[in-house]
C-alpha cells in the first residue's frame, strides 16, 4: 500500500505560509517564507519521507504553499507519485494556493475493503485560498460578496 513517506512530491512553490503564530489555536499570522533549503521545498522531486526527517516541532506536512506563478488561470501546481507502484497525479488549478498534508492525526482508521489506514497512510494536497486571508491585507481576498460568483476549478490528472 502507498504511503505519503514512500511518494515522491514536486510542488509548484518557492514560498509558504510561516507556522501559525500561536500553537495552541493554529492561527496563521499571514506571513509567507521563502521553502529554499527547508524540508519545505518540494519544487524538484522529492521523497516526502525522506523530508519529513527533517520537519522540527510539528508531526508531519500540514502546511499552505503560495504558488508561483500567482495568476488565477489553471495551471500546474503539483506532482505526484507513488514509490511503490509508480502511480502519477498531476494536480491543475486556479487558486493562489495548496495545503499539503500527510495524514498526521490518521490512527487505526479503516477505510473501503477493511484496510487500515495508521499515520501517515496518504497524502492530500488542497487547492484553496490563504487561510485566515480575511484578516491579513497582504493575501488575496476570499470574500464572495452577494451576487459574485465563486468558481474554483481543478484537474486531477492520473497516469499508471
Amino acid at each position: 500500500m502507498a504511503t505519503a513517506p514512500s511518494s515522491t512530491t514536486r510542488c509548484s512553490s518557492s514560498r509558504r505560509g510561516t507556522p501559525p503564530a500561536d500553537a495552541a489555536t493554529r492561527v496563521p499570522t499571514g506571513a509567507v517564507a521563502p521553502v529554499a533549503g527547508t524540508p519545505y521545498d518540494f519544487r524538484a522531486p522529492a521523497r516526502v519521507g525522506a523530508r519529513m526527517a527533517g520537519l522540527r516541532g510539528v508531526a508531519g506536512y500540514d502546511t499552505n504553499y503560495v504558488v508561483d506563478d500567482g495568476s488565477s488561470f489553471l495551471r500546474r501546481v503539483a506532482r505526484v507519485r507513488d514509490g511503490a507502484t509508480g502511480r502519477g497525479l498531476e494536480l491543475w488549478a486556479d487558486q493562489p494556493g495548496v495545503q499539503f498534508y500527510t495524514a498526521n492525526g490518521l490512527a487505526g482508521v479503516k477505510g473501503k475493503g477493511g484496510v487500515v489506514y495508521g499515520r501517515y497512510g496518504a497524502l492530500c494536497l488542497e487547492t484553496q485560498g490563504f487561510p485566515d486571508a480575511v484578516n491579513h491585507p497582504n493575501l488575496p481576498s476570499q470574500i464572495v460578496r452577494p451576487g459574485q460568483v465563486y468558481r474554483h476549478d481543478m484537474v486531477f490528472k492520473f497516469s499508471f
